[in-house]
């Protein structure tokens, strides 16, 4: 766990890729660069799964503690759940982190596609499902980049 001063974000990029909607909804770990390089900003992967391979080729993947392929092993989220307790804020694409992190009302930052998910309607920032989950959405199709441009806007701000 990430301990000491700063900003702890748990971040998740990939769902399953198996889901149809995978390659809309998933994003690469590169796009998360930006964050990494914010002083007083402590990552935490809340990856699983294949998604969890990208860290390693990442030139600034020291700035993110890694819990590991132990966490979660018995796929019941409780590890994942207990770390999510110890943060400050949760940031990830549309996977079950987004879920998990929504309903024990952590603060999370929840990052759609141009066309995302039914459940999280076609605009705004807000969300009925979960009080504390705001929403940043593509405003063109594919570019992550102004999406994190806009999470990195805002995190500067975040919790003073």
């Amino acid at each position: 766990m990430a301990t000491g001063p700063g900003l702890k974000v748990g971040i998740c990029w990939q769902g399953r890729p198996g889901f149809k909607a995978d390659r809309q909804r998933s994003l690469p770990l590169e796009h998360f660069a930006p964050l990494a390089a914010m002083p007083g900003v402590r990552l935490v992967s809340l990856q699983m799964g294949e998604g969890a391979g990208q860290l390693a080729a990442q030139p600034w993947r020291d700035a993110i503690l890694d819990p590991g392929p132990e966490l979660d092993r018995d796929g019941a989220f409780l590890d994942t759940a207990a770390i999510i307790g110890n943060l400050d804020l949760v940031i990830t694409s549309d996977t079950a982190m987004a879920h998990l992190a929504g309903a024990l009302g952590a603060p999370t930052w929840l990052l759609l596609a141009h066309v995302p998910d039914w459940r999280w309607g076609l605009e705004g920032t807000a969300t009925p499902w979960y009080a504390r989950t705001r929403l940043f959405r593509q405003r063109r199709p594919g570019d992550w980049g102004d999406v994190m441009q806009r999470v990195c806007d805002q995190l500067e701000g975040f919790g003073k």
